[in-house]
């Protein structure tokens, strides 16, 4: 039995595949080298699925960047480091990221 070139990507858990993004990229890569007959359909899903796969990073780092103080602030709350007046002090000067696509 042979089998792993790509690390048994088909088994990965859906949100681990952001961490394999490239590898779906390679895959598309591998079928459109000249695999025997049509393989250019299965190429542009896999590509469109690489494409998903790099926005939703995309998106994820951006609400993670303008959450970061948010996260930072509980996180010294709920470590002793703040007391509570700290903390709420800063969530009612917090501001909510925008939603996905910019819209309110």
């Amino acid at each position: 039995m042979s089998g792993g070139s790509f690390n048994y990507l088909l088994y990965e858990d859906p949100a681990g595949m952001l961490w394999r993004r490239h590898t779906v990229r390679d895959m598309a890569e591998y079928l459109g080298r000249g695999e025997p007959g049509d393989a250019a359909p299965a190429a542009a899903a896999l590509t469109a699925y690489a494409d998903l796969l790099d926005r939703a990073v995309d998106e994820i780092t951006r609400v993670h960047t303008e959450l970061y103080e948010l996260m930072h602030a509980v996180e010294w709350k709920a470590s002793g480091d703040w007391g509570p007046d700290q903390l709420l002090e800063f969530c009612a000067a917090f501001v909510p990221p925008a939603p996905a696509g910019g819209a309110s």
